[in-house]
Parts: C-alpha cells; sequence; structure tokens
C-alpha cells in the first residue's frame, strides 16, 4: 500500500507539474484527498476482517502516512522551486 501510494503521487505530480496552476492543485491536492480516503478504507477493511492487531497497525501506519504527506509537500515545494529558477534568469 505504501509503494503503491508513493508511486501514485510521484505520477499525479508529475502530470500536473507543466500544468497551469489552478490544474496543478487540482491535480496534486486533490490526489492526496483522494489517496488518502482510499487509505483509509483499506486500513478499515483490514480492521474489519482481522488481518492485524488493529490499533498496533492503525497507529503506524496513520503515523507513516502524517510523516509521508509532510515529506510529499516538501518535495512538491522544492520542484516547483526548480522549475521556477531557470525561469528567473
Amino acid at each position: 500500500m505504501v509503494v503503491l501510494n508513493s508511486l501514485t503521487g510521484y505520477l499525479l505530480f508529475e502530470y500536473g507539474f507543466d500544468k497551469e496552476s489552478k490544474v496543478f492543485t487540482l491535480v496534486v491536492f486533490g490526489g492526496v484527498a483522494l489517496r488518502l480516503l482510499i487509505v483509509m478504507v483499506l486500513v478499515l477493511v483490514i480492521n474489519l476482517l482481522g488481518m492485524v492487531k488493529s490499533i498496533d497497525f492503525v497507529v503506524s501506519f496513520i503515523s507513516f502516512y502524517c510523516i509521508y504527506l509532510v515529506l510529499e509537500i516538501l518535495a512538491y515545494q522544492k520542484k516547483n522551486q526548480l522549475k521556477k529558477k531557470p525561469a528567473k534568469n
């Protein structure tokens, strides 16, 4: 789930990177919201099926996802800065 989520985030960012700002924001941050919703549903299903010890899984997965989102947003900002630098020169 983590690898697929990361890959999807990267692909959405690459798709929206050269688009106008409105489209970029919709694609990237809409994708983050949609992926978070999908992950929450998967966590719910895994818990309901009793595949893992629920509290440990939920806490570790939510912790990872929160840290991952911060890193993903920092990567977006860094890539946007790199895109804007050549345009200023």
